[in-house]
């Protein structure tokens, strides 16, 4: 019984998702391929990335929480992959407030970037902090495609009383959002997906 569930989304794009309905999406480009996000580390991801395309893969995390980097220590040793995170989320991974027992942090090798100078053809990486310091959202410019994290949800919006989590950034982050192409799809961490033009409306988070 594989693990995961994959769903394709278009002719170069894949999600799979786990049995705690984490996300995890391969984009495949030209030359190389990005993974945003990895889940808990359970499972066999690697396999599943390898049976999809050989490219070169390089893995960005919309943030540091355990469910979206744990299978991080894997891929790397499998592919040599470089692993981006946001410098903003340093503290938090590299310190000892994160939140599983079981993350050893000798395990995982990040690049701590600032998102502003990723290049990545057509790739957008967009730091929107409050569910965590460093959490970011990647739109896909092209395709009027949003990969949003834990920051936006379908309805609602990611915690932000975890360890360095902030409402007023959380806030600011997803009006941000707000202002971007209406007919942007949503693709969250958790649940399903939605349209920018929607969450305007109906997102809870306009209630606060």
């Amino acid at each position: 019984m594989n693990y995961f569930t994959k769903h394709q989304i278009n002719d170069h794009i894949w999600q799979f998702k786990d049995p705690m309905g984490v996300l995890v999406t391969l984009i495949i480009g030209k030359e190389k391929a990005m993974l945003v996000d990895t889940a808990y580390g359970i499972g066999n991801l690697k396999g599943l990335v390898k049976s999809i395309t050989d490219k070169e893969l390089i893995v960005v995390a919309t943030h540091g929480h355990m469910d979206h980097i744990g299978s991080v220590k894997d891929l790397v040793k499998l592919y040599d992959s470089k692993v981006y995170a946001s410098e903003f989320d340093k503290e938090y991974i590299n310190g000892d407030i994160i939140l599983d027992p079981y993350f050893n942090k000798n395990n995982y090798r990040f690049n701590f970037i600032d998102y502003s100078n990723f290049n990545f053809k057509g790739i957008k990486i967009i730091n929107t902090p409050g569910h965590s310091k460093g959490s970011v959202c990647i739109l896909l410019e092209n395709e009027d495609i949003l990969f949003s994290g834990d920051t936006l949800f379908k309805g609602s919006f990611g915690r932000f009383d975890f360890p360095l989590g902030n409402f007023k950034e959380l806030k600011n982050s997803i009006n941000y959002l707000f202002s971007l192409n209406e007919n942007i799809k949503i693709y969250p961490g958790h649940g399903e997906i939605s349209l920018i033009k929607d969450e305007k409306v109906k997102n809870m988070i306009n209630f606060y």
